[in-house]
């Protein structure tokens, strides 16, 4: 029996960047769903990353990735849909950190499957789901305003309680 209590009225927006499979960002989703709560919808748009910010490595800048996605996607009060995660298969790092997982914050974030992938190409199996789940409910958290602070909880708390 779930513990989930389920929110019909808020969403979060998967948004690829270049190409991801469908299937995998609707399995990513679906279980995103029965750990938070919350419905998340796949967009039909990919979001094209253009080059690498760091050439030599191949890796692109999250915060500008998610900088896209916040001059791309406005988020409405009277829209159901209170943030937007962007998924890529491809290396991120920001300044401080040489690669990420993920990069959020209020409303916006993104997750980058680079580190769990074998080779060059996205697994199709549980394991490497899972993996890139946690990342995702991770970052979900972050946009839905969460603080990673366990002292934190309470307003935390409250802070979920405006989506039930």
């Amino acid at each position: 029996e779930s513990k989930v209590k389920f929110v019909d009225n808020v969403a979060i927006m998967i948004v690829p960047f270049d190409r991801i499979d469908k299937s995998f960002l609707n399995d990513f989703g679906e279980k995103l769903h029965e750990i938070i709560g919350i419905k998340y919808i796949v967009s039909s748009e990919n979001i094209a990353m253009g080059s690498p910010d760091r050439q030599i490595e191949q890796q692109y800048d999250a915060r500008r990735l998610r900088d896209v996605l916040k001059e791309k996607f406005n988020i409405q009060q009277s829209s159901p849909i209170v943030g937007y995660l962007g998924i890529t298969d491809k290396d991120i790092f920001t300044k401080n950190y040489n690669f990420l997982f993920g990069w959020a914050g209020q409303g916006y974030g993104v997750v980058s499957c680079f580190q769990f992938k074998e080779g060059v190409v996205i697994p199709s199996n549980d394991k490497f789901l899972n993996t890139v789940v946690k990342q995702g409910v991770s970052s979900s958290l972050h946009i839905l305003g969460v603080k990673r602070n366990p002292a934190d909880l309470l307003s935390s708390s409250a802070c979920l309680s405006r989506y039930i």
